[in-house]
């Protein structure tokens, strides 16, 4: 593992605040959550639903954190003692990856690390695996805008699908970690066998599984939530009801 050196040093880090959980098994519990920049994938689940997190994918921000910043918001939150790390994809980064979670566990963090499970990184210890595969519906539409006015294209889904369906580095992640949970995103019942047959390649149990209905804003969340929470009900999954978006839009920060 590669060390940093200077702790005044700008990071590949775009965010980093307080929240509350509200996807997955520590749903309602404080967290610092640490957002990288970058993405591997580019997804899309409408012709304007892009990922939520479009600013760390599809035009992704510049770091703005240094460690020391990130290490002020700890020691002015010593209550806190969960950190999610997340992005885009935080894999891509894989010597500040083992840097972190190495440094915060000393500070005696819980760390749950968010991934679409594209690329695996070796000697990363993490509490909780929060594997969140990205399924057929997550295809970028070509000739549809972005967020920021670019237009999608054929490039944008050749890049996609290269790295969407890494189940290698999928499963070296379930079997490296100290627990996981199965996080896939739906959009629409035509992917009800696509989540039971990658789960079934990964050897998920249903207990692991926590699924979510698409929608990067509210109003396509709530369009999506009824219908989702009847599905896990009659599968037995468990429900994500992502009230960050609920309660907040599609607000930054929260």
């Amino acid at each position: 593992m590669k060390r940093i050196e200077d702790y005044n040093k700008i990071l590949p880090i775009v965010e980093v605040y307080t929240c509350v959980q509200s996807e997955g098994k520590l749903s309602g519990i404080p967290h610092i959550l640490i957002r990288t920049s970058g993405c591997t994938l580019r997804c899309q689940f409408s012709d304007t639903d892009f990922c939520d997190s479009w600013y760390t994918s599809w035009h992704p921000d510049k770091g703005a954190w240094t460690w020391n910043k990130i290490i002020e918001l700890y020691n002015s939150n010593p209550q806190i003692k969960h950190t999610m790390i997340t992005g885009g994809s935080p894999t891509m980064h894989s010597d500040l990856l083992c840097f972190m979670t190495n440094e915060l566990h000393s500070r005696g963090q819980y760390i749950t690390l968010e991934t679409e499970g594209s690329k695996f990184v070796e000697n990363c210890h993490i509490d909780l695996l929060s594997l969140s595969p990205k399924l057929s519906n997550s295809l970028p539409r070509i000739g549809s805008i972005t967020p920021k006015g670019s237009k999608v294209e054929k490039r944008d889904l050749i890049r996609h699908e290269k790295y969407r369906k890494n189940y290698v580095a999928m499963y070296q992640w379930i079997q490296s970690s100290k627990d996981y949970q199965y996080k896939p995103v739906i959009g629409d019942k035509s992917q009800i066998k696509e989540i039971e047959e990658l789960a079934e390649v990964l050897n998920i149990p249903i207990d692991k599984f926590w699924v979510m209905a698409a929608g990067g804003s509210r109003d396509v969340l709530e369009s999506n939530l009824m219908w989702t929470l009847e599905l896990c009900i009659e599968k037995g999954w468990n429900f994500v009801p992502r009230f960050h978006i609920l309660i907040f839009n599609d607000q930054r920060g929260v």
